[in-house]
């Protein structure tokens, strides 16, 4: 039998403060660039995954 989803735990100091950066930063051309191809290669594979 399936087990319940537990709540995300509350991040607090250097962790809490990564991660608020992480996400106000926009993505780099690389990371982009890396998006990009995994998203051609996953629809290579499965036509549903398009967006």
């Amino acid at each position: 039998m399936a087990q319940p989803i537990k709540p995300t735990p509350t991040q607090y100091g250097k962790h809490a403060d990564e991660f608020m950066r992480m996400i106000s930063e926009p993505p780099s051309e690389e990371k982009k660039e890396f998006m990009r191809k995994i998203k051609k290669r996953f629809e290579n594979l499965d036509p549903l995954v398009k967006e």
